[in-house]
């Protein structure tokens, strides 16, 4: 039977008498971030929240494991994990005696300059005040991260009473704090002295410094977001940060790759005018940025804060089929927004390549498409890229059967025949509108790929709301399958 869904080119579905195409993942999100533990460098696989936390830790203040957390709140199948590592910002604070000696390290508990204490406006960063305790030859130790949530200066305080320096008591000071505390961890400079009180931590308040960012990729050899060129069950690319330079990161390792995505994360309080100007700078289909942050109750701060949003909106893309479109989906943990957009910023932000996020009414957060990153028009819904990605991967995935096979026409049709069957089921499910398969009997066209000892399958795909057909073109050949998408 020949159909004509596209004008000039035919469709001849020939019998299926290969190996069928199955479709492939499309829910696999990779994570680049500062975590509490883990081997540095290198991709670890992790399938629920408790292999993430045996792998990585659970959470802790300034650690990446909070976008974890909301990528799994989202039933995103699959986290590939990566972790970075930089400086720990910490304090040496010494004893009481007449010559004071160094007694106590304290350093934070993730790398990175967020606990770098400033006294600003705003106040940021970590502090430890050092106080007496309330039982005689005992000390207190409060920690304060301080932080801002929506412009209001706020603190987090962790609190340790009647602390002993005495390595045998039941609560010698290292012992209670590390295991009490999700923002520092201390260390006894001098274990053997242990007579209060010229031996405790002197009283005062001390500021965290040093903190210093890892580095998002390599620098002569690979880490950080490179790492990720080392799995290739990748879809979506997020990371813990939110400056101009990571995101720059992000979207060209995805267009080095070509077959992901990335979700990019605005700096925090940016105004609509500044996210607009952001969207509008940028041309890439490997990318969507969402906006705004994301508030989402902390369990252990014990308070909803804000939170970087590409955790959110990347869990909500793995979950859904690749030819669905993200509009209207919920996101599920989230209970309010840093801010709230009107109407007219919706449309303003899907015109200028931002996928919004919006309160609406009794039906909650729900997110908003844009136009995904591009000026090109035919390029104007996420799942465009996704369904392109996974079109070529599942073909790609399906047809080793044909690799190194003889070059005869029979395996030829054998290769188009399961290509074809598979579009036919597409189009029935309507997860495409229409398709085409380039079929030819002409011999020299047969000698050519005999020659060039591969075979050559051209196909195209009508996505709804997509003006155009999508090219591609299959050269299985010996031992690789090359896919190229032609332009729509």
């Amino acid at each position: 039977m020949v159909t004509f869904d596209l004008p000039g080119v035919y469709s001849e579905e020939v019998a299926p008498s290969g190996a069928p195409v199955k479709g492939v993942g499309v829910g696999t999100v990779a994570l680049v971030g500062k975590f509490y533990k883990g081997v540095e460098n290198v991709p670890e696989r992790c399938g629920e929240w408790l292999q993430f936390v045996e792998k990585f830790g659970g959470l802790a203040i300034g650690s990446a494991a909070y976008d974890a957390l909301w990528t799994f709140k989202q039933k995103c199948p699959a986290l590939v994990v990566v972790r970075v590592k930089g400086t720990q910002a910490n304090i040496t604070i010494q004893d009481r005696q007449v010559t004071p000696a160094d007694k106590m390290k304290v350093t934070a508990m993730i790398d990175g300059v967020f606990a770098n204490y400033a006294v600003g406006p705003p106040k940021v960063g970590i502090q430890v005040i050092i106080a007496d305790g309330t039982i005689a030859n005992t000390f207190k130790a409060t920690f304060k991260y301080y932080y801002e949530e929506k412009d209001v200066a706020q603190e987090y305080v962790e609190t340790f009473d009647n602390l002993s320096i005495d390595t045998s008591a039941t609560r010698y000071f290292k012992t209670i704090i590390n295991a009490g505390s999700y923002m520092v961890e201390v260390e006894d400079l001098a274990p053997t002295n242990q007579t209060p009180p010229d031996h405790l931590p002197a009283i005062g308040t001390s500021d965290l410094a040093g903190g210093i960012e890892p580095d998002y990729t390599g620098t002569g050899v690979q880490e950080g977001i490179d790492i990720l060129e080392l799995d290739d069950d990748i879809n979506i690319v997020i990371t813990d940060k939110d400056d101009s330079s990571t995101r720059s990161l992000q979207i060209t390792h995805c267009e080095t790759q070509g077959d992901r995505q990335t979700v990019l994360n605005p700096s925090q309080y940016m105004t609509v005018a500044e996210i607009k100007a952001l969207g509008d700078a940028l041309d890439t289909d490997r990318a969507v940025i969402t906006y705004p942050w994301r508030v989402a109750y902390d369990p252990i701060m014990k308070v909803a804060r804000s939170f970087r949003p590409a955790g959110f909106r990347a869990g909500l893309m793995a979950r859904i089929n690749p030819h669905q479109s993200p509009s209207n989906k919920k996101e599920y943990a989230v209970d309010d927004l840093e801010r709230q957009l009107s109407r007219t910023d919706l449309v303003s932000l899907q015109n200028s390549k931002i996928s919004p996020t919006y309160w609406w009414g009794t039906r909650g957060v729900r997110t908003r498409n844009g136009i995904n990153c591009s000026s090109n028009e035919n390029l104007n819904q996420v799942f465009r890229r996704r369904m392109t990605d996974w079109i070529m991967e599942s073909i790609d995935d399906h047809h080793g059967w044909a690799v190194s096979m003889l070059i005869t026409t029979g395996n030829r049709d054998a290769v188009v025949g399961g290509i074809t069957s598979w579009f036919r089921d597409l189009k029935g499910i309507e997860w495409i509108e229409g398709f085409y398969v380039s079929v030819t009997k002409d011999e020299e066209q047969l000698k050519a790929e005999k020659a060039a000892r591969k075979f050559l399958v051209r196909y195209g795909v009508k996505l709804f709301q997509v003006a155009d057909y999508i090219h591609f073109q299959a050269e299985i050949g010996p031992n690789v399958i090359v896919s190229t998408e032609g332009g729509a």
